[in-house]
């Protein structure tokens, strides 16, 4: 496993994740509860005592939730790039499908206001 903390060059052509999204406010949230935790383990008041550290934790945990959503956006972007470049130079492994009846196989009737499918037997 290879561990990258800095993102490549190619991110900047991404359009950025808005910044408040699931991963910064959830990180946020976890970096605040971590505080509190530290507190109640130190026998502390747990929200009274030590305002300035959970504000700290929680401004780390709102960047590295917004780090890991870019982090996951590059990763997507870089899988969709190469998915789609196998899939323009194998077109023959992509065949266009037809309608949904054709590619499950099956046969439509339709009886009064129902609809039925009854599948095809192979030949």
């Amino acid at each position: 496993m290879v561990l990258f903390l800095r993102l490549p060059d190619e991110v900047r052509s991404l359009p950025p994740p808005p910044l408040l999204n699931h991963g910064s406010i959830w990180g946020g949230l976890m970096g605040w509860i971590a505080s509190l935790g530290d507190n109640a383990l130190n026998r502390r008041p747990v929200l009274g005592c030590g305002v300035h550290r959970q504000l700290l934790w929680a401004s780390v945990g709102f960047y590295l939730g917004h780090y890991l959503v870019r982090r996951a956006s590059y990763t997507y972007a870089n899988r969709d790039r190469e998915m789609f470049e196998y899939i323009k130079h194998h077109p023959e492994d992509f065949k266009e499908a037809g309608t949904l009846c054709q590619v499950a196989l099956c046969k439509v009737t339709s009886i009064g206001r129902f609809t039925h499918m009854y599948l095809v037997e192979h030949s």
